[in-house]
């Protein structure tokens, strides 16, 4: 994609609903906006700077893996109307207490884990970029963004393995950020259910 319009957006929608093969949008330059946008609309992959054969032949390769061991997901659904998007240059990301601050999930999860948890299923189904995490999270942008999201994301990950919260993935997209897949309420319900258990067994 070259001067893109919401036009070349749209078509997504109509290949995604003919195929389940993984959809790749690559443009010149990377643009967070548009990149948003096309995960919205129900694309995998967002390449941008390519600038040799090999490294499109490796990021092709790398799909195909990805595709294989089923990275990707369309359970979420877009949820607003097309000719809204055209009028977004900035999706707004909510936050609330999810948990209702409940103290014990405090004994489970550090405050930065759980905020960053709480953004994430508060807006399932969104795509929530890496600086828009950090700036909720901390107050303020970091100058090591990318690392300081990513090492929280891999704590929380590997936590909601051992509470067996396997079926709430929570998807990276490359350069952009982060995407909690998933019904948010039976979440909410079952990660009760599972603190409350853990909890249990550690007396």
């Amino acid at each position: 994609m070259k001067n893109y319009n919401i036009n070349l957006v749209r078509n997504i929608i109509e290949i995604r609903s003919k195929s389940k093969a993984p959809i790749v949008v690559i443009s010149e330059g990377f643009d967070e906006v548009l990149a948003l946008t096309i995960f919205k609309f129900g694309a995998d992959e967002y390449w941008s700077h390519i600038t040799s054969e090999v490294q499109i032949k490796n990021k092709i390769i790398t799909t195909i893996l990805k595709s294989s061991i089923g990275m990707y997901s369309h359970t979420y659904t877009i949820q607003k109307e097309i000719n809204d998007v055209e009028k977004e240059n900035d999706i707004q990301i909510s936050y609330v207490e999810t948990f209702n601050n409940n103290t014990k999930f405090f004994r489970t999860f550090t405050p930065y884990e759980y905020k960053m948890l709480s953004i994430l299923v508060d807006n399932a189904g969104i795509v929530v970029s890496r600086a828009k995490l950090a700036q909720m999270v901390r107050g303020r942008a970091t100058s090591n963004v990318d690392r300081s999201v990513d090492n929280v994301i891999s704590r929380i990950r590997k936590k909601l393995k051992n509470f067996s919260l396997t079926e709430y993935p929570i998807r990276s997209f490359s350069s952009v950020g982060y995407i909690f897949v998933g019904d948010k309420d039976n979440f909410y319900r079952e990660l009760d259910i599972a603190v409350d258990n853990y909890l249990r067994n550690k007396r």
